[in-house]
């Protein structure tokens, strides 16, 4: 796999796979949304065993190539905002560290720097840099969020979901009925079922052909279910969407809709 140019690549595309990355490595994190009023948070990661506004906070920059002084002021800024945010008894969040996310590697010099804007606003939490080698593991781990951001993702999991929706890998089967195997049968829809999950970072799908409709039981991550079938005594055709974690829906709507 080649490495990813980082400096080259459009600037909020970086900023969306680090943070999806940052929320599949941990599936119950999640994003604030950016704006004026989001106090300095960014990627939040609840730490375990405490309370959901206990939290480690990525803050994730598209910075890649250097550190000038706007940038550097921006850096200060977040931080500075969220050190507001913990010491502000209206909320209540509790920051356990603060990460500078950014695809690069700092300096000795610009680590420096960070740390000494830490000490000049007495950072009540430890700050720490998240760089271009943690990112690119993170990726790693996932290696589907880059394909779909950089690659041919995006059009890959819209073609496995058409066929999927149309049982395209069926078709030649059903052409004779009476010379279908069940391995045919089974070995195509298995394999719908692995590219897709394998194509989409965001969700996972199963389905299922039932002869009357199933009974939808909510589980961990499943956010719709679409059950159809073609006729009055025709099979039930089920379709379910998990979330890969918990912000997914956040990054990417539920994909297209399901006529069978």
């Amino acid at each position: 796999m080649t490495a990813i140019a980082w400096t080259v690549a459009d600037p909020d595309t970086i900023e969306r796979m680090i943070a999806v990355g940052l929320c599949r490595r941990h599936k119950n994190a999640r994003r604030i949304k950016s704006s004026q009023g989001d106090g300095g948070l960014d990627v939040l990661v609840p730490v375990p065993g405490q309370s959901q506004f206990h939290v480690e906070n990525y803050q994730v920059k598209k910075f890649a190539d250097e550190l000038n002084d706007s940038r550097k002021r921006q850096i200060k800024k977040s931080l500075a905002r969220a050190i507001a945010t913990h010491r502000d008894t209206t909320y209540d969040y509790e920051i356990a560290k603060w990460y500078l996310a950014l695809p690069m590697e700092l300096t000795r010099e610009q680590e420096k720097w960070l740390f000494d804007v830490a000490d000049e606003l007495q950072a009540p939490f430890p700050v720490e840099v998240f760089g271009l080698t943690a990112i690119e593991e993170l990726l790693l781990d996932a290696p589907n969020i880059r394909e779909y951001y950089l690659g041919d993702g995006i059009e890959k999991v819209s073609q496995i979901l058409s066929q999927m929706t149309n049982l395209v890998g069926l078709r030649d089967l059903t052409a004779d009925p009476a010379k279908v195997e069940p391995a045919d049968a089974i070995g195509s829809l298995a394999d719908l079922h692995s590219h897709i999950n394998a194509a989409d970072p965001h969700f996972n799908y199963d389905y299922q052909v039932t002869a009357e409709p199933p009974t939808i039981t909510p589980g961990p991550g499943l956010i719709a279910s679409v059950i159809a079938r073609t006729g009055k005594d025709a099979p039930c055709v089920s379709w379910h969407v998990f979330t890969k974690y918990d912000a997914a829906l956040d990054d990417r709507p539920i994909p297209g809709s399901f006529s069978v």
